[in-house]
């Protein structure tokens, strides 16, 4: 490390480091500065498990997927509906803003229950054998080049197209 003039410090790193000099001066500290007093981000939604009611002060607490926990305040006029939707998905709006990386606060305006999605067959954590998937979609022979294209496309573009696509 050595001083420069006009107030700067240069630092040489080992040669195994991808960059070879860093500079700290004060332009550095100022966008440095910026970056710490910029002004958080404000979050309008959020939607995730409606994990913890506290009625007293009205406070609630949502945690998302993503695994922040959303501390909540609601109008009273609210409580009703809070009160029913407790261990449920909910979606909420209102104002809120991140305070840490898994820390966040709203003042809740609308809370609904986010509706879910119906389990059917078609997804499952077990494999489908190919036979039967053949057969569900009525597939009983190979299909050919011709169910690649569309029938009411009949351009001269379509033949190269179907070579490239078969290597052919």
């Amino acid at each position: 490390m050595r001083l420069r003039t006009f107030g700067s410090i240069a630092i040489d790193f080992p040669p195994h480091i991808r960059r070879a000099r860093g500079t700290i001066d004060l332009p550095r500290l100022e966008g440095l500065r910026r970056t710490e007093n910029a002004a958080p981000e404000e979050i309008r939604t959020v939607s995730g498990r409606l994990h913890l009611l506290d009625v007293e002060p009205d406070k609630l607490a949502i945690r998302t997927s993503s695994g922040v926990d959303w501390t909540c305040k609601y109008p009273e006029e609210l409580e009703p509906t809070v009160k029913r939707l407790v261990d449920r998905i909910v979606w909420v709006r209102g104002a809120g803003q991140l305070t840490s990386p898994l820390r966040g606060a709203m003042r809740i305006e609308q809370i609904e229950v986010a509706e879910q999605g119906e389990q059917s067959t078609l997804f499952t954590t077990e494999p489908t054998p190919d036979a039967e998937l053949l057969a569900r979609q009525g597939i009983v022979a190979p299909q050919g080049l011709a169910r690649l294209s569309d029938p009411e496309w009949d351009e001269e573009a379509d033949e190269p197209y179907l070579e490239a696509l078969t290597g052919r």
